[in-house]
C-alpha cells in the first residue's frame, strides 16, 4: 500500500515516483560505499550541505551515464562501471623514460567508451 496527500495525481505516477525514489536510494548508498564515505552523524550545517552535495553529483554523473550508453536501469548502469573499474593504467619507468600503458581493452569496455565518445582518445594511448 502507498500513501499520498496528492490526490489529484493518477495512482501509476504515484507508484513511479515511489519506485523511481528507489533508485535514488539505491544510487545514494552506493556511492556512499564507492566514495567510502561515512555516516552523517553530524549535525553541522555545512557537513550535511557538502555531503548531499556530493552525493547529488554523483546521482548526476549516474544519470548522465545511464542515458549515454542506453543502460537497462540500475543494474544495467552497475554492471557498466564493473566493468570500467577493470581497466588499468601502468606506468613504468625505465632509464629515466616513463611508459604508460593501459590493459587492453574487452569489447564491452570498447562498448561503452564508443557510446561516451571516448574511444578515440583512450584507443590512442
Amino acid at each position: 500500500m502507498i500513501f499520498t496527500t496528492d490526490f489529484e495525481k493518477p495512482a501509476p505516477e504515484v507508484i513511479s515516483q515511489y519506485f523511481g525514489k528507489d533508485d535514488i536510494e539505491k544510487i545514494f548508498n552506493c556511492f556512499k560505499s564507492w566514495l567510502e564515505m561515512q555516516p552523517v552523524r553530524h549535525f553541522e550545517e555545512g557537513h550535511i550541505d557538502v555531503y548531499i552535495f556530493i552525493c547529488y553529483l554523483a546521482y548526476l554523473a549516474i544519470a548522465l551515464y545511464k542515458q549515454q550508453i542506453s543502460a537497462n536501469g540500475w543494474k544495467g548502469v552497475r554492471e557498466g562501471l564493473d566493468e570500467m573499474g577493470r581497466i588499468r593504467k601502468t606506468t613504468l619507468t625505465v632509464g629515466g623514460e616513463k611508459i604508460e600503458k593501459l590493459t587492453v581493452f574487452t569489447k564491452e569496455q570498447k562498448e561503452i567508451l564508443k557510446k561516451l565518445g571516448l574511444e578515440e582518445e583512450l584507443f590512442q594511448m
